[in-house]
């Protein structure tokens, strides 16, 4: 399975040229333009272009059995329903944050968040060109920890310079604060995340909607 044909769509977008960078040293990949439609045969689509082409290529793979990663964010209510209809007929891995470092902070809030916290916020630092705020990544964030503790957190967003992408989180108790704080140096740390999406998609069987909380050990 090594050498699968991957197809990247925005495969020249800031994100989407470092992963092409990346998966070209062990895989054929083809770069897909926003507007330009597969026409070679290929094992893995994957998605860094927009939200609205990952509905467009959750249609597309769902109609082919083609496994998709997804690594746009933004999507809408309509968009997320293409997405989560396709993943009954064929696999498709979703994340706003691919880096190993932003996944553990999930797992680390775990131990952090007790029936003692009060309030949570989440605040975020991108680059001024993001499109959509907050981040998919704070509000990942945000729905893993009112899932797991009930808790709603307020999200509080900055965009501005260069920034590649800061994720801070800070647990209120009656007298005290807890902070945890993630920051990416670099997009390299998001493709190879991507990077382990794609071999755990290689290991995939059956059809289903899978995150970086399905890839056991980072």
């Amino acid at each position: 399975m090594k050498n699968i044909k991957i197809a990247l769509v925005g495969y020249k977008g800031k994100m989407g040229s470092v992963v092409f960078e990346t998966l070209v040293k062990n895989y054929s990949v083809i770069g897909i333009g926003r507007n330009d439609e597969i026409c070679e045969n290929v094992q893995l689509v994957i998605d860094f272009a927009s939200a609205e082409s990952s509905a467009k290529y959750a249609e597309w793979c769902k109609q082919r059995k083609i496994p998709l990663i997804i690594g746009s964010t933004g999507q809408n209510t309509k968009q997320m329903k293409i997405i989560l209809s396709a993943s009954k007929e064929t696999p498709i891995f979703m994340a706003g944050n691919f880096s190993v470092g932003a996944n553990n902070l999930k797992r680390a809030l775990k131990s952090l968040i007790t029936q003692d916290a009060q309030d949570v916020i989440i605040f975020e630092k991108h680059h001024k060109t993001k499109k959509d705020a907050p981040s998919g990544t704070a509000k990942e964030i945000a729905k893993f920890i009112t899932h797991n503790f009930n808790i709603k957190p307020n999200i509080v967003f900055e965009r501005g310079g260069k920034e590649i992408g800061t994720h801070l989180v800070d647990i209120y108790y009656e007298n005290e604060l807890v902070t945890i704080e993630h920051k990416a140096f670099s997009r390299q740390a998001f493709a190879d995340g991507v990077m382990k999406a794609v071999k755990f998609m290689q290991k995939v069987t059956k059809s289903g909607f899978y995150s970086m909380e399905d890839i056991k050990i980072l």
